[in-house]
């Protein structure tokens, strides 16, 4: 009886290039595209923060801007800079620049995977590198939050600047998840080194 044994079919391998090139392309439209768009055609910087309190955070007189309390804050500013819309950006770009990187690496495994060479030191490489991107990302998007927060809305708030970081889900998932490809990379680089171990007996 023949033995059975997975394999990584054309579909399978065309399915996920495309779920990684719409994810790519939603994360830039919602993140850099949208508020560039926005900026472009004349509209009001729009930024969301947290607070520490559900109520209607104090906007400063005469700072042009308004502010509406909705699960989070949804800052309004008219005729806002072309640096408070540089600022405002960078949480997008950080957000774009890990998709990339990751898309890019699993672009390249899938290439491995294609070939049945998934304990391939390339597979290893760029299994690690999809774990260090992630963790990259998990430091530096709130640390890029709080920048852009701090620019943003200090000057508008007549009590300073308040910073709020909580737990999010996606935060969590992603924590876990680099734990999970740290592991399956250290599984991956045993079996490569046990597969060229192998290989020089024969």
């Amino acid at each position: 009886m023949e033995k059975q044994r997975w394999g990584w079919d054309r579909s399978d391998d065309a399915a996920l290039r495309a779920v990684i090139i719409i994810g790519v392309l939603a994360v830039a439209l919602g993140g850099v595209v949208a508020p560039l768009a926005g900026w472009l055609t004349g509209g009001p910087l729009i930024w969301s923060g947290l607070i520490g309190q559900e109520a209607p955070a104090p906007v400063r007189d005469g700072s042009g801007a308004t502010a509406v309390f909705d699960g989070s804050v949804r800052w309004e500013l008219a005729g806002a800079g072309a640096g408070f819309r540089l600022i405002a950006l960078l949480p997008g770009l950080i957000d774009l620049l890990a998709v990339v990187t990751v898309a890019l690496l699993l672009w390249r495994l899938l290439d491995q995977l294609r070939r049945d060479e998934p304990f391939s030191t390339l597979a290893v490489r760029a299994t690690r590198g999809i774990a260090i991107a992630a963790a990259g990302w998990l430091v530096g998007k709130p640390l890029s939050q709080a920048a852009a927060d701090l620019m943003i809305t200090g000057p508008l708030r007549p009590d300073g600047f308040e910073y709020v970081f909580r737990v999010q889900p996606l935060w969590l998932a992603a924590l876990v998840g680099v734990g999970v490809l740290a592991a399956v990379s250290e599984i991956l680089r045993r079996g490569a080194k046990l597969r060229a171990d192998v290989a020089g007996l024969v």
